[in-house]
C-alpha cells in the first residue's frame, strides 16, 4: 500500500507514513496529494512509466542561459542545415556576380582600343596582310601591291605633299584624267575603244575627315555599259598637307576589291 499524500510505500500494518508522517486513516486528500494527481493510485504503473510530473530538473541554470548555451553548442553544419536554402541563394548570387564581373573585365580588355600611330605624317591606315610593301622611298611615297600580282594591276599608292595650289583638288583630278585618255592614231581616232572611261567625282566623309574622290569606270566589253571601277583617286587636305591616294584594280580581282575597301575604311587622321 502507498501513502495517499506522497506515494511512499507503507509497511504492512502501518497507518502512519514514515516519509511525510500522515495518518492514512484520518488523511483527507487535497488537490496536491498523490492520489488526486494519479488515478491509478496503488497500481504501481506510475512508477513503471514516470510522467513529467515526477521528473526533476537537476539543472539550476536559468532558462535564458540554457537557450544561449544551446545556441553556442551549434556548429557550422547545424547552421547550414537550418538556413541552407538562404545560404545557397546567397552563394548563387555571389557566383553570378563574379561571372558577370569577369566577363565585363574580359570584354573591356579585348575591346580596348590601342592608340593609333600615324603611318605617314598625320594619316593612319591599315593594309591587308595579302599586300606587299614595294615602296622605293623618297618622292615615290608608299606603294603596296597584292601578293603574287603581276605588275600593278592591284595596288595602293599614298603620297604626301606641301605644295598646294588654290585649286589643288580640281587640278589633280584633271591631270589624272588626262593621263588615262585613250591613245589616238594619226587620224585622231581612238585606237582601243576599251580604253574609253567614264569619270565620277564626289566627296565622302571617312572617320570624321572629308575626302574628295575621282572614280574611273570602264566597260566590261564593247556591248556593256561603264560598270567596272578600275581606278580611284582620293585627295584630302589636312594641316597644310595634301594627301593623295591612288587605288588600282585593273584586273577586277575580288580579293583586290576587298583589300582596297578595307584600306579606305581605315583611313583616319591622328592628332599628335
Amino acid at each position: 500500500m502507498r501513502c495517499p499524500k506522497c506515494g511512499a510505500f507503507l509497511d504492512p500494518g502501518k497507518d502512519v507514513c514514515f516519509m511525510c508522517g500522515v495518518n492514512i486513516k484520518t488523511y483527507v486528500p487535497d488537490s496536491n496529494s498523490f492520489a488526486s494527481q494519479n488515478k491509478d493510485f496503488g497500481s504501481g504503473n506510475q512508477y513503471a512509466n514516470p510522467t513529467p510530473n515526477f521528473t526533476q530538473n537537476t539543472d539550476n541554470t536559468p532558462s535564458w542561459q540554457q537557450n544561449n548555451k544551446k545556441t553556442q553548442d551549434k556548429d557550422i553544419f547545424d547552421i547550414y542545415g537550418e538556413h541552407k536554402t538562404l545560404i545557397r541563394i546567397v552563394l548563387l548570387i555571389i557566383l553570378i556576380g563574379i561571372v558577370i564581373f569577369a566577363g565585363v573585365k574580359y570584354y573591356q580588355h579585348k575591346t580596348k582600343q590601342k592608340p593609333l600611330v600615324p603611318v605617314v605624317q598625320d594619316l593612319y591606315f591599315e593594309v591587308d596582310d595579302n599586300f606587299d610593301d614595294i615602296s622605293q622611298g623618297g618622292r615615290e611615297g608608299l606603294i603596296y601591291s597584292l601578293s603574287g600580282d603581276k605588275g600593278n594591276d592591284c595596288s595602293i599608292s599614298v603620297f604626301v605633299d606641301t605644295n598646294l595650289s588654290d585649286n589643288f583638288v580640281e587640278d589633280y583630278f584633271e591631270s589624272a584624267k588626262v593621263k588615262l585618255n585613250p591613245e589616238l592614231d594619226q587620224e585622231g581616232k581612238i585606237i582601243d575603244e576599251m580604253k574609253i572611261y567614264s569619270p565620277q567625282e564626289n566627296e565622302i566623309t571617312i572617320n570624321g575627315s572629308k575626302w574628295y574622290y575621282l572614280n574611273i569606270f570602264y566597260r566590261k566589253d564593247l556591248e556593256s555599259d561603264f560598270n567596272i571601277l578600275k581606278y580611284k583617286y582620293m585627295v584630302a587636305i589636312k594641316n597644310g598637307f595634301s594627301y593623295t591616294i591612288i587605288l588600282n584594280n585593273s584586273s577586277n580581282n575580288n580579293t583586290c576589291n576587298s583589300g582596297l575597301d578595307n584600306f579606305v575604311k581605315s583611313l583616319e587622321f591622328v592628332e599628335k
